[in-house]
């Protein structure tokens, strides 16, 4: 087998139900004399892999088969109910997952908001420094200086 072939992963086995005998029981999963090409089946009592029904039929003779295929409906149940609360438990955390997503939102929202009421702040800031600048002409500086010793002389006061 070259690396390029790819492997197919074998197929898992599982009995089927018989809903007279209310009891799940082993089923060759070829039909009688099949002679096309087979694909491999994998037993979850042991991890046992077969391709022929000879391989088949000594496995299910096999006591730990046997064990498995009489515990399979409970184990079966107990597999769904675990399933269900697993469901369950993966749709609160997806709830949990979308309301953090929608505060995270509101955050990054809020957070541009501020940024941008930072910078109009800082604008209104530079305008009324600028106001506030010290004049270039000699008749500005004049009135410049009068405005800031009188407003001096009051602080003082």
């Amino acid at each position: 087998m070259t690396e390029n072939q790819l492997i197919a992963e074998p197929i898992k086995y599982e009995p089927y139900f018989n809903p007279d005998t209310n009891q799940y029981n082993d089923k060759c999963p070829w039909k009688k004399h099949f002679r096309g090409t087979r694909k491999e089946y994998k037993c979850p009592c042991n991890s046992f892999m077969f391709i022929t029904t000879q391989q088949f039929n000594q496995h299910i003779k096999r006591g730990v088969h046997k064990k498995w295929l009489a515990n399979y409906d409970k184990e079966t149940k107990e597999m769904r109910v675990q399933e269900k609360e697993l469901r369950i438990e993966n749709s609160k955390l997806k709830k949990q997952v979308k309301k953090y997503e929608k505060e995270i939102k509101n955050y990054i929202e809020e957070k541009k908001r501020d940024n941008l009421l930072i910078k109009l702040l800082e604008e209104k800031l530079e305008e009324r420094v600028k106001k506030q600048e010290k004049p270039t002409t000699e008749a500005e500086q004049d009135t410049f200086y009068d405005t800031n010793e009188s407003n001096e002389s009051n602080e003082i006061d």
